[in-house]
Parts: C-alpha cells; sequence; structure tokens
C-alpha cells in the first residue's frame, strides 16, 4: 500500500467495486480507424447540424475536426459528411 493512503475495511460478505474500462477502434484497408472520438464527432456534427459546433463542443479547431471527417470519408464508399 502506498504512503499516506489507508484503505477503507470490509465487512465480510460485503460486495467489491469493480470498474471496467476498454477502448475499441475498428481499422479500414487504408490504415483508418474509427474510434470513440471520431464516432463522438460524428454523433455531434449530427445533433449540432454543424462541423464547427461540434468541434468547439468537443475542444477541437474546425481544421481537425474536417480532417477526422475527411479520413472517415476515405474508409467508405460514400461520404459520411
Amino acid at each position: 500500500m502506498s504512503e499516506g493512503k489507508v484503505s477503507p475495511k470490509k465487512m465480510p460478505g460485503e460486495p467489491y467495486a469493480f470498474n471496467i474500462r476498454a477502448r475499441f477502434w475498428i481499422t479500414g484497408e487504408n490504415d483508418g480507424y474509427v474510434g470513440i472520438g471520431r464516432v463522438e464527432l460524428l454523433e455531434r456534427i449530427d445533433r449540432l447540424g454543424s462541423m464547427n459546433k461540434a468541434a468547439l463542443e468537443m475542444g477541437m479547431s474546425y481544421k481537425k475536426a474536417w480532417k477526422l471527417i475527411e479520413e472517415l470519408n476515405e474508409m467508405y464508399p460514400e461520404p459520411l459528411v
């Protein structure tokens, strides 16, 4: 146990709390990928109706959002946005 940290005592039979976290992405033939950030960007563009508003809400530049969308569009037969 690290110095200065005290772990609370558990009573017998009391359940443990665990957190499971994972990230995944889907890769394409051209080395492009779809991860959670790109999915979130697409969802926000759909909800807000604007790539610029979606980018601002995510704290990224319009240029970065444009680049991510262009990479996604190259992975699919028809543009996503």
